[in-house]
């Protein structure tokens, strides 16, 4: 059962990280952000990631060796993702849910955003390694890499489409404003 449900959701990382790489490289090519809701790219996407995050979930269940020493690990992992998918989920909010979900609607630049142009992601990235910890895993560990190595580039595929949305706008705030984590230009 362990083995089935990794290389079903290993096989849809996979392949979500092939389109997401081939949208880098191949300009003419676009899978993420997908070019409106009823494409393929956007419905694609979104059964891959939930196939992946199925498993995860699946796996951390029948596959879970959080209590194994060292506890720490186990507590931190488990502090680790409280708060980063809180702070996510919070974010999502902020920023509006149709904006963390591709539709262009207002360019948010205030609160964490004056920060980073995509906390969202970093604090995700947190709760995945803590998610991570907290399951002790191998293969919630090669899941999540391949999620966070998705969390990692989306941004770069994302900052071409943003800057044809907000034009001007978005291009003086990307001047201002780290990609990950930094201080502000002022």
């Amino acid at each position: 059962m362990i083995a089935l449900v990794f290389i079903l959701s290993l096989i849809s990382a996979f392949i979500l990280f092939i389109l997401t790489i081939s949208s880098l490289f191949f300009k003419t090519f676009q899978f993420w952000p997908p070019p409106t809701k009823s494409s393929w790219q956007y419905q694609l996407f979104w059964w891959l990631f939930r196939l992946v995050f199925a498993g995860i979930i699946v796996l951390s269940i029948i596959d879970f060796n959080g209590f194994t020493k060292p506890f720490l690990r186990f507590y931190s992992g488990l502090i680790m993702a409280l708060i980063g998918f809180s702070l996510a989920f919070y974010l999502s909010f902020f920023l509006g849910w149709k904006n963390a979900h591709g539709e262009a609607k207002d360019l948010i630049t205030t609160g964490w955003y004056a920060w980073s142009r995509n906390p969202i992601y970093l604090v995700s990235i947190i709760g995945f390694i803590g998610w991570a910890l907290g399951v002790h895993s191998i293969y919630a560990y090669i899941l999540f890499g391949f999620l966070i190595s998705f969390y990692l580039l989306a941004p770069f595929l994302e900052e071409p489409w943003l800057e044809r949305a907000y034009g001007e706008v978005y291009l003086n705030y990307k001047t201002k404003v780290p990609r990950f984590i930094g201080l502000p230009k002022r």
